[in-house]
């Protein structure tokens, strides 16, 4: 179906794609039941003293006292100090961006890089190159190697805002840096590594 991780043709990134979709829910739970075994999660996440959960509010500018906000912001706080991939999900303008600051902010990485990238304002054939970097000479126009975001991140933090707009085929590539944290640039066979919370 997939040869060397690159999907063939629409019905293969099709069905990569939907690979891809139920293989980051598996990690997703995966995540989840390390969660439970460390014991931080008992039926419902452990809740933040008031004024921890106040303190996050004033520091990230977040105004309201909804249970479901405190109850996001009691489990970014709780996730912080993993290395799991978090998926923020929600309604357009509701502060989704917020809830990856306060994971770095909160987390071992806080020293390091945070980069926000929004996937739909990138133009499809270039996506590959921004996210991933390019060796000088992959294509007209590449003058010079240049790092890409996961390159950057390295030992960081990246959100990635609107995901579900990438290409199959770079979801593909996606999936491989959760799975194993490898990449490869555009136009190398050299394997990079990378160490980025997404």
């Amino acid at each position: 179906m997939i040869a060397n991780g690159f999907p063939g043709n629409l019905d293969d990134s099709y069905r990569a794609g939907i690979i891809a979709r139920i293989l980051l829910f598996i990690l997703v739970l995966f995540g989840l039941t390390k969660i439970v075994k460390n014991g931080l999660y008992y039926g419902n996440f452990l809740t933040l003293h008031a004024m921890e959960l106040q303190s996050i509010k004033q520091r990230f500018d977040i105004i309201g006292d909804d249970p479901q906000l405190n109850r996001a912001l009691d489990i970014a706080a709780q996730v912080a100090n993993t290395d799991l991939p978090v998926l923020v999900t929600g309604e357009s303008g509701v502060g989704k961006e917020a809830i990856p600051q306060i994971i770095h902010q909160n987390s071992p990485r806080k020293h390091n890089v945070y980069i926000a990238v929004n996937c739909g304002a990138i133009p499809e054939g270039t996506v590959d190159s921004e996210l991933f970097g390019h060796e000088k000479g992959s294509f007209t126009g590449a003058n010079e190697m240049r790092k890409g975001y996961f390159e950057v991140a390295d030992k960081g933090t990246i959100f990635l805002d609107e995901v579900a707009e990438l290409p199959l085929s770079t979801q593909v590539r996606l999936l491989r840096i959760l799975q194993s944290g490898k990449f490869y640039k555009v136009g190398s066979s050299k394997v990079q590594k990378t160490d980025v919370r997404i």
